[in-house]
């Protein structure tokens, strides 16, 4: 598996990438029955989608989506602009969704991704970025977050020890 495309989030102005998301993620959460498919080694979960925060409440704003069915489905009243990846392979692009999700969980945001860190397999542990968010949802809504940078500094810090001490 090759290193994978996260989702993003939109937070207090600035972008983020999705590092974790527990239990599942937030798109789960809508019931759309999509029926994505893998469209490169990249992105095997077959859809990209982007969030934020409209005071309080988790919104879905975008969807990238890959998939085999004839029909594109219409999502929070939107039909999609059908796009090419470039690898050729064709997907769909849901904009301005601006969808309430009701989604009670939590998410690590990553910002300033260190290249040096990158392993090429899988999504990409919370504690290779330089600033990392941690929120709280309850069905929805922002119930809690603060700034967990320093803590997971820490614990980089200990992965790049252990690693020294045993050959990585």
């Amino acid at each position: 598996m090759s290193a994978q495309l996260p989702d993003r989030f939109f937070f207090e102005g600035r972008e983020y990438d999705v590092a974790r998301c527990t239990p599942h993620r937030p798109l789960s959460a809508l019931g759309w029955g999509l029926e994505p498919y893998a469209p490169h080694t990249g992105c095997q979960r077959g859809t990209l989608a982007g969030y934020r925060l409209v005071g309080d409440d988790l919104q879905i704003t975008e969807l990238r989506y890959w998939t085999r069915q004839r029909l594109p489905p219409v999502l929070a009243g939107q039909s999609p602009i059908q796009e090419e990846d470039p690898g050729g392979r064709p997907g769909l692009l849901y904009t301005d969704l601006n969808t309430f999700v009701p989604w009670s969980g939590e998410l690590l945001l990553g910002r300033g991704f260190q290249w040096e860190l990158l392993r090429p397999r899988g999504f990409q542990a919370p504690w290779k970025y330089r600033e990392v968010m941690h929120l709280v949802f309850d069905e929805g809504h922002l119930r809690a977050f603060g700034n967990v940078s320093k803590k997971m500094a820490q614990l980089r810090t200990a992965v790049q020890e252990i690693s020294a001490a045993v050959g990585f």
